[in-house]
C-alpha cells in the first residue's frame, strides 16, 4: 500500500509595515509561504477570499503559483472589496496529488478612514498680544467610521481587532502670516497628542497644521487660525 505524504504547513507573512492591516482604496497582497512542496502539483494551492462578517465570496477560488522559493502572493484589488465589511478571510486549500487536501485559514482587517484631529488650543481665531507665548496642544486619534465601527473587538480565526489600524506619525508646525515656519514638532511613537509652544512675535493671522497619518497610509490634515490683525488694518 502508499502512505501519501503529509500536506505541508502555510505561514502567513504580515506586510512589514501594515502588519494584518489592509487599506481597501489601494491594491493589497496577501503573503503566504509552504516550507515543503513536495506531492504538490500545479494547481494545487488555491485561495479563497470571504467578507468578515458576513463569509461572503468576493474572490476565488484562484489558483497560487509561487514568486519564489516557496513563496506565494495573492494580490487583492480594491474592486472588489465591498463596503461596510471589517475584514477578510482569506482561505488556502492545498491538495496533494493523492486529492488529500487541508485548508488554511486567515483574517485581515480593513481601514480606510483618516484619524480624526481635535484641536484643545488656540480657540479658532483667537487674538493675543505681542511677545504671548501661545500653547498648541492638539490630540489625534485612529477610529474607523461610525459604519464599519460597530463594535471594539472583535474574534475571528482567534485573531483580536483594535478599532483602528493606529496612528503611523504625526508633526505639527506653525506658521506665521508670511507663511515662515515658526516652530515644529513630530509626534512621539505610542502618543496621540501634541503640544507646542510658540512665540507671537509679529501682528497677522498664523497657522498651526496637523498632518497625522496611520498605519495603512489614511491621512488628516487639519488647521487652527489665531493671532491678531495689525491695528494699522483695523
Amino acid at each position: 500500500f502508499v502512505v501519501p505524504a503529509p500536506l505541508p504547513e502555510i505561514t502567513f507573512v504580515p506586510d512589514s509595515n501594515t502588519d494584518w492591516w489592509l487599506n481597501p482604496s489601494v491594491d493589497n497582497n496577501m503573503m503566504f509561504s509552504i516550507t515543503d512542496m513536495t506531492g504538490i502539483e500545479a494547481g494545487g494551492v488555491v485561495a479563497e477570499l470571504y467578507t468578515v462578517p458576513g463569509d461572503y465570496k468576493i474572490l476565488g477560488p484562484v489558483v497560487v503559483t509561487p514568486n519564489g522559493e516557496m513563496e506565494f502572493n495573492l494580490p487583492v484589488s480594491p474592486e472588489v472589496i465591498t463596503n461596510n465589511i471589517e475584514g477578510l478571510q482569506l482561505v488556502v486549500t492545498v491538495t496533494n496529488e493523492w486529492d488529500y487536501s487541508q485548508d488554511f485559514t486567515r483574517a485581515y482587517w480593513l481601514d480606510n478612514s483618516a484619524p480624526t484631529v481635535t484641536f484643545i488650543t488656540p480657540e479658532i481665531n483667537q487674538e493675543f498680544m505681542e511677545g504671548t507665548e501661545i500653547a498648541v496642544e492638539v490630540n489625534f486619534e485612529d477610529i474607523l467610521n461610525p459604519v464599519v465601527a460597530t463594535r471594539k473587538t472583535v474574534k475571528h480565526n482567534s485573531v483580536s481587532r483594535s478599532i483602528g489600524s493606529g496612528i503611523n506619525q504625526a508633526s505639527l508646525i506653525i506658521f506665521n502670516e508670511a507663511n515662515d515656519i515658526v516652530n515644529s514638532k513630530n509626534g512621539v511613537n505610542g502618543e496621540t497628542s501634541i503640544e507646542l509652544v510658540a512665540t507671537y512675535n509679529n501682528p497677522g493671522i498664523y497657522r498651526a497644521e496637523l498632518t497625522v497619518s496611520d498605519i495603512v497610509g489614511n491621512q488628516s490634515v487639519v488647521s487652527r487660525h489665531y493671532g491678531r490683525i495689525d491695528p494699522e488694518q483695523r
